[in-house]
């Protein structure tokens, strides 16, 4: 194990796919890969096709204290935050989290 002082102050990810990008969506259409039927990813690309808000771009940043996951598209609806109404968005997605006080991520605190 490092020591705390040489472990960088922050961590940042990025996945996911935007659906204005469509050919990084291994669902489209438009990609000149033949449907296999016995294809492991076969699901997970029909998902990508039938519902691209459930792949939505996401970024991440954690530090030893939080952790903070926002989920974004621009064709995403959103939600009202005044009312607390959501659906299935990307943004509802997002995640925050105390990991001093909750380090098994189980509140969420983005909403």
């Amino acid at each position: 194990r490092l020591p705390d002082s040489a472990l960088p102050a922050a961590v940042f990810a990025e996945g996911g796919y935007g659906t204005h990008e469509p050919r990084d969506n291994e669902g489209w259409p438009g990609r000149k890969k033949p449907t296999i039927p016995n294809d492991m990813y076969l699901p997970k690309r029909r998902q990508q096709h039938e519902q691209p808000l459930s792949v939505c771009r996401a970024i991440m940043v954690r530090t030893a204290d939080a952790k903070l996951v926002l989920r974004m598209d621009q064709s995403d609806p959103g939600m009202d935050l005044r009312h607390g109404e959501s659906g299935r968005t990307c943004q509802s997605q997002s995640e925050l989290y105390n990991l001093t006080a909750d380090p098994r991520e189980l509140e969420n605190l983005y909403f």
